[in-house]
């Protein structure tokens, strides 16, 4: 058989052959790809549930729990009718009704939190843990 042939018959079976196993490869990464689509799916379904929001009664009940008691301790020595630091009487939002009605002036409560404005230095300060739980709460 002539050399030059030869060669031709291997490229064409290594052709061939590709050929052959690309079909098979290209089904296993199909396969890997829908696994891995299909596992993202339960991972992000797991982390949506996970992170679903309180329901308003629950929220509710965190804020006359957790949150208002730390507004009286914390807050209401200056934030207190009749006549209130700032113009914020705190005092007013005895149920979650009240806050939710009052969105931008827990927006600045938090701002003034987090930047540690409030309470004021001569002040008695919550705890980091206490204060993180009030902006958590308020982020809600």
């Amino acid at each position: 058989m002539d050399p030059s042939r030869w060669d031709f018959l291997k490229l064409t079976s290594a052709v061939v052959d590709f050929h052959t196993v690309k079909p098979r490869i290209l089904t296993q990464n199909r396969i890997a790809a829908l696994c891995n689509i299909a596992l993202a799916a339960v991972i992000g379904c797991t982390i949506a549930v996970a992170d679903e929001p309180a329901s308003f009664d629950q929220l509710a009940v965190q804020y006359e729990r957790d949150i208002r008691p730390l507004f009286r301790q914390y807050c209401l020595d200056c934030h207190v009718s009749p006549e209130p630091e700032g113009d914020l009487d705190l005092e007013q939002f005895t149920m979650l009704t009240e806050v939710r009605r009052a969105t931008k002036t827990w927006l600045k409560v938090d701002e003034m939190l987090a930047i540690g404005e409030m309470p004021p230095e001569d002040s008695e300060q919550p705890s980091p843990e206490q204060r993180k739980r009030i902006r958590g709460w308020l982020q809600r």
